[in-house]
């Protein structure tokens, strides 16, 4: 019996480690507090699918719509930090003391 309760035990720590699962979880909890926004303010756009020039496919997680701006959110569940500005042209991304610095590009959007 002690056996089985430790094989149990092992496949779900290994089950929470996986990155799907660990990247499914941190949805979760995205979803959880953008709930809390006030749908009379905000307006939320989850999956979304959108279709680049070039014909291409890109997934969003979240888009939120609101008077205050228009916010693109993709949920990584990594334990890490990212530093930058809403300035700075790079931003630097510190996951288990790996360093990486990526350009940060803003699309502005054309009157039509």
């Amino acid at each position: 019996m002690s056996y089985f309760l430790l094989a149990t035990v092992l496949v779900i720590a290994l089950t929470l480690k996986s990155p799907s699962v660990k990247g499914y979880i941190g949805e979760v909890l995205v979803n959880i507090q953008l709930k809390k926004l006030d749908p009379a303010n905000y307006i939320l756009l989850r999956d979304v699918l959108l279709t680049k020039n070039n014909g291409q496919t890109t997934q969003v997680d979240h888009i939120i719509v609101s008077i205050f701006g228009i916010f693109v959110i993709e949920t990584k569940n990594y334990q890490g930090l990212i530093f930058g500005s809403e300035k700075s042209q790079y931003w630097t991304q510190v996951i288990y003391k790996k360093k990486l610095s990526f350009i940060i590009q803003l699309n502005k959007i054309k009157d039509m």
